[in-house]
């Protein structure tokens, strides 16, 4: 996870893309990846302006969504959750 403070969605969305590519660039084997055998990046992102008392796990919970729209998508991919 990494939290990023005054952080729109566009900055968000590059720096999650950036670091996608930077670990597909590696082609880093592993025997049972799906794709062409080397490692990648599925990414969650969301962003929030948290409401007054609102937990953390709302703001975790979306990106986590994200995450699993990512790999239902195919994986190795950026995918954007918000409320």
């Amino acid at each position: 996870m990494i939290v990023l403070s005054n952080t729109v969605k566009e900055g968000a969305l590059h720096l999650a893309e950036k670091i996608r590519k930077g670990v597909e660039a590696l082609g880093i084997s592993h025997g049972k990846a799906i794709a062409d055998g080397t490692i990648t990046l599925s990414i969650g992102v969301s962003t929030l302006i948290p409401d007054n008392g609102e937990p953390a796990e709302t703001l975790t919970g979306l990106a986590d969504q994200g995450l699993y729209q990512a790999k239902e998508q195919g994986r190795n991919r950026v995918v954007f959750n918000n409320r």
